[in-house]
């Protein structure tokens, strides 16, 4: 199938799809063949769960245009060195989750925050854990302790991590399903993230497309391996799962592309968009 004059936006999450193993770089073949879609007036926007300050360097490794992170909670431009687009969660919304997490001694979670500058960002941390994951993250950013820190916050949060064992994260999800937030378990890591409302992927890169007119369903091709990607692939026609993605996305792919250590994503733009058949 020959998409090179159909498609107008390409959309590629990291972790697991460009990305192997959490590393940041890209492989030659992938950047190669995006960079090589880009000159064709393809515009190429990063989606990724990742916060923007671990995000940001495999995106200009693609010379991506846009960046969206946080699961769509923020939007970035390269071109106006900015962010158009951020949403945080309410004040109430936010207490309600630190005073949760503190009756919680085995739960650690991060809140980022940041101004709308990439030269800003803050992660406010509750509890104490030796978990890997947690250390990295820790390792990358300005940690303000909140373990001394009484309600209401004094910060603006778009982002909520929790981590902890499975009966305690799915205490907090329960407190907090009264609320409109968006909230996503990773059963594997035993984490919890949560989005203020309506913020999704797929809604942040409709802002994009509406702001390009774009056709999402038509003129637009995703990349991804997990459930964050399931309301951009229900969106449109052209989403495109690696081999190692999850098998609900799957069924939602245009087609299964090899693996991300096998370079799917760009094997797959050269199918349908640099040597389609």
């Amino acid at each position: 199938m020959n998409l090179r004059n159909q498609i107008k936006v390409i959309c590629i999450d990291l972790d697991n799809t460009l990305l192997k193993d959490k590393t940041n770089a890209v492989s030659s073949a992938n950047s190669t063949a995006i960079i090589a879609a880009k000159k064709l007036g393809i515009k190429i926007v990063v989606v990724t769960g990742r916060a923007f300050k671990t995000a940001i360097s495999p995106s200009r490794q693609i010379k991506a245009d846009y960046l969206i992170s946080s699961n769509g909670a923020k939007t970035y431009d390269f071109a106006k060195e900015a962010y158009i687009y951020q949403k945080f969660l309410n004040l109430s919304a936010l207490t309600l989750s630190l005073e949760t997490v503190r009756a919680l001694p085995n739960v650690f979670g991060f809140f980022y925050s940041s101004l709308a500058s990439q030269k800003t960002s803050k992660i406010y941390t509750l509890g104490e854990s030796n978990n890997p994951a947690v250390s990295r993250i820790i390792g990358l950013f300005e940690i303000i302790n909140l373990n001394e820190v009484k309600t209401p916050p004094p910060f603006a949060c778009f982002h909520m991590l929790f981590f902890g064992n499975a009966q305690d994260l799915l205490t907090i999800q329960n407190v907090l399903a009264k609320t409109s937030l968006n909230i996503i378990f990773d059963p594997e890591s035993n984490s919890l993230d949560i989005y203020p409302p309506q913020i999704n992927k797929a809604f942040a890169v409709a802002e994009i497309a509406k702001m390009l007119s774009v056709n999402v369903e038509t003129e637009l091709m995703a990349f991804g391996d997990n459930t964050n990607d399931l309301s951009l692939f229900r969106t449109t026609n052209y989403g495109v799962a690696v081999d190692n993605a999850i098998s609900e996305l799957k069924k939602c792919a245009f087609f299964i592309a090899e693996s991300e250590a096998d370079n799917g994503v760009a094997k797959a733009i050269h199918r349908f968009i640099l040597d389609p058949n």
